[in-house]
């Protein structure tokens, strides 16, 4: 049965996204609920963002559709008006995954950031079909779709290369594979700031998808210099950045190791765990991947990590 999902920050209620049964034209539907936000579309290998400067454009007065792929045409997103007659758009982004493309990794879909002073946003009121992804004080919350039956901790333990990925990186990097200062700095000060301020949590929404939050603070969003904000990501390589992520580990005798792509650090602890067939499966996928990232002339930003000690 179809679940709707409603993200709450403090008394507020930022979004919604509304299931539809299978078999219908689009996966889901995205309700802003009223609120007045800058929309920012990030395309695909560009260090910035688009954004609509048309004076009569006000994203409150639309909806968005995730279309799902239909034979040879891709997915894609829509803006709906909201008032009659019901207009239809398509997004100036276009390379779009479909929803139920990737049941192993998270798609990187969208993120809201408010500022922790706002008061326009609407109020929050429960209603009994939502389940809720209460993000609490953080004011930044990164939405990725899932399968239905993903299992966070179960991928914890098996792509464990590649969580630490998602959990470091900001969801920008799944876009371009550049770490911009800007996006980067509140996410690693989150991370590493010495309490629990970056939370994840996963809600299922129909049969075959879910959703997957990650929230943090963000205190540069100030409701003046940087707006209140949605973004949505041409998502089409995602999986190209994650896995060619170039890693080297330090080590405290000053040494450091080869740098690397993920897949492969990944590989190496997989290759114990694995059956052969899976592990070959694998390999042969993200040398592919490693394969096009090469022939794209792209070259990811990499990362540098401190061996733990034992």
């Amino acid at each position: 049965m179809a679940k709707k999902v409603c993200i709450r920050y403090k008394n507020f209620d930022l979004l919604r996204i509304i299931p539809f049964p299978a078999g219908s034209e689009y996966d889901f539907k995205i309700s802003l609920v009223g609120n007045d936000y800058d929309l920012r579309m990030h395309p695909l290998d560009k260090k910035w963002f688009l954004m609509l400067h048309d004076e009569n454009f006000h994203l409150k007065d639309w909806e968005i559709t995730y279309h799902n792929r239909k034979g040879d045409e891709a997915s894609k997103l829509h803006f709906k008006r909201l008032a009659e007659p019901h207009e239809y758009y398509d997004f100036p982004i276009a390379k779009m995954t479909d929803p139920i493309s990737s049941p192993e990794f998270p798609i990187p879909f969208l993120k809201i950031g408010v500022s922790k002073e706002s008061t326009q946003l609407r109020q929050f009121r429960a209603k009994k079909n939502y389940s809720v992804i209460d993000i609490g004080s953080a004011n930044v919350v990164e939405l990725f779709i899932v399968g239905a039956d993903f299992d966070l901790d179960r991928f914890m333990r098996k792509w464990e290369m590649f969580d630490l990925l998602y959990t470091v990186v900001p969801i920008e990097y799944f876009v371009n594979g550049k770490l911009s200062k800007g996006f980067l700095g509140p996410k690693y000060e989150a991370i590493y700031s010495g309490s629990e301020s970056l939370f994840r949590s996963k809600k299922k929404i129909n049969e075959k998808v879910g959703i997957m939050a990650v929230w943090y603070p963000d205190k540069s969003i100030d409701g003046s210099k940087q707006r209140p904000f949605v973004s949505f990501y041409e998502n089409q390589d995602y999986l190209r950045f994650m896995a060619c992520a170039p890693i080297e580990y330090y080590y405290h005798d000053g040494s450091k190791s080869e740098r690397k792509p993920a897949y492969r650090w990944q590989l190496e602890r997989s290759r114990q765990r694995m059956d052969p067939a899976e592990y070959d499966h694998w390999k042969c996928y993200f040398e592919k991947l490693e394969s096009e990232n090469e022939n794209s002339g792209i070259l990811p930003d990499g990362f540098s990590l401190e061996v733990a000690s034992h």
